[in-house]
């Protein structure tokens, strides 16, 4: 397991363990021994020379009430709900694979017409809810309540203002309320933003993370925004200098105030490189196996087991490139540093895209030269 996901999963079951509810502390030990499980599979995987990764990530539909710029999976095909056959083999395999954490996303998850039934029977994992919040009214927060395995990580882009410019008029309204009622609950959460230009000012300063923590948010996700799905063509990124300064930033945040704050991939600089195919994996609403969310390519273009794609010939090319190679400094995400991965990548390893706004891309003339 990377240092990231210890910390995330070490930071979540002490958050159950220090609720006032008691179905929410034996949760939190039930699950710390069964991470301690999953541990050990993963380390009988690794001592086998066998891939190990810790963390999936599982899109449940395609389908969403919002249309923000910078998502990820827009270019995906519309209204498409992941099986639950497929769902359920998949968390299932995660499990026997040593893969604790799960982070559950979309689309908007919650309109996957199965999810509260999955939910609850993959209870064994640390399930993280990625939601636009829109959809958490009182009957959905009473069955949240019921599930203290699931933590809701709440999608929001800065102070009002900014958000609503970013997500729709009204929208960081509608997640403040569900805040209300996922913290009337005991329900401990998180917020997750996405950085780029136009919401970089709040995120280098102070009161946007200090309104949310007031508003019973206990961590906060940030990740940079990619060029990849509606983002490709409405959404600029961050420049390097910025990506550094917002990293120094958050080092200072979490020095000063103790709270926990991932930057995703900016922290990976730290732990040796990009950590796609190797600590996390993604399967998408097509049930097809990525390498991470970012990274819309496949070993095949139908359903496949995690076994199989995670010993293909795409995700060891993906690990052999990561890294530090040729001795220079750690690339944390070959996507925004490296644009002529995916070209390269499906032409050297005959993977496909399952990005439809991806097939047939080739890297642009001046784009940088894949690592290797």
């Amino acid at each position: 397991m990377s240092q990231e996901h210890g910390r995330l999963m070490d930071h979540l079951t002490a958050l159950l363990a220090a609720s006032h509810l008691p179905v929410r502390r034996e949760a939190a030990g039930r699950l710390a021994q069964l991470e301690l499980v999953a541990e050990e599979r993963r380390l009988r995987r690794a001592d086998a020379g066998a891939p190990a990764p810790s963390l999936l990530f599982l899109s449940l539909t395609t389908r969403c009430g919002l249309a923000c710029l910078h998502c990820s999976s827009a270019e995906y095909p519309r209204g498409v709900d992941l099986a639950d056959e497929v769902a359920d083999r998949t968390l299932t395999e995660a499990e026997e694979l040593g893969i604790f954490i799960c982070g559950l996303t979309g689309g908007e998850p919650l309109l996957h017409p199965g999810f509260f039934d999955l939910v609850a029977r993959h209870d064994r994992q640390l399930l993280l809810l990625f939601t636009n919040g829109l959809l958490i009214d009182s009957e959905v927060a009473d069955r949240l309540a019921a599930l203290p395995h699931v933590l809701p990580i709440l999608g929001i882009e800065g102070t009002e203002a900014v958000n609503d410019r970013l997500r729709g008029p009204g929208a960081t309204r509608g997640v403040r309320e569900s805040m209300k009622l996922l913290r009337a609950r005991g329900i401990p959460f998180g917020f997750a933003a996405t950085a780029r230009p136009a919401n970089l000012p709040d995120l280098l300063g102070v009161q946007f993370y200090l309104e949310l923590m007031n508003a019973g948010a206990r961590f906060a996700i940030l990740l940079d925004c990619l060029p990849i799905g509606r983002a490709a063509t409405s959404c600029q990124t961050l420049a390097p200098a910025d990506r550094a300064r917002l990293s120094q930033h958050l080092a200072e945040l979490r020095r000063r105030s103790g709270a926990f704050i991932a930057y995703v991939p900016g922290d990976e600089r730290g732990e040796g490189g990009c950590q796609a195919a190797a600590d996390l994996l993604h399967v998408n609403a097509l049930g097809q196996v990525e390498p991470c969310p970012f990274l819309h390519v496949s070993a095949s273009a139908e359903p496949a087991p995690l076994e199989g794609a995670l010993c293909s010939k795409l995700f060891d090319e993906i690990r052999r490139r990561a890294g530090m190679p040729d001795g220079a400094a750690p690339v944390p995400c070959f996507y925004l540093e490296n644009r002529a991965l995916l070209g390269d990548l499906v032409e050297v390893t005959g993977a496909c895209e399952t990005d439809p706004a991806l097939r047939g891309f080739r890297p642009a003339e001046n784009a940088a030269p894949a690592g290797k």
